[in-house]
């Protein structure tokens, strides 16, 4: 799960590396509208990018609470699985699944 959160976090660093190199590149005449306010498509585009990095870290924030529901449940079955192990007397059965020999 690390890796994934890794590349999600270079995807997120790269989105927001490119957003801001798009908002240099607008050339000095656009920049300076006539009644010297800021120009209307560097605030569409500030919007835009804001939005943007809004959605990112919503869904950051999504991901890593699906992570831990899934780790949390995982956890349970795993509680669940060792105490019928242990009411049955099983010491095998009890340990983590996949940590069992010869099964």
């Amino acid at each position: 799960m690390s890796r994934r959160l890794l590349n999600l976090s270079n995807t997120i660093r790269l989105a927001i590396a490119l957003s801001l190199l798009a908002l240099g590149v607008a050339p000095a005449a656009a920049q300076k509208p006539a009644d010297g306010g800021t120009p209307a498509e560097l605030v569409a585009t500030y919007n835009t990018l804001a939005d943007g990095l809004l959605a990112l870290k919503r869904t950051e924030e999504n991901l890593v609470k699906t992570i831990l529901a899934t780790s949390r449940a995982h956890g349970e079955v795993q509680l669940m699985h060792a105490r019928k192990a242990i009411t049955a007397k099983d010491a095998a059965a009890a340990k983590p699944v996949g940590m069992q020999r010869g099964r």
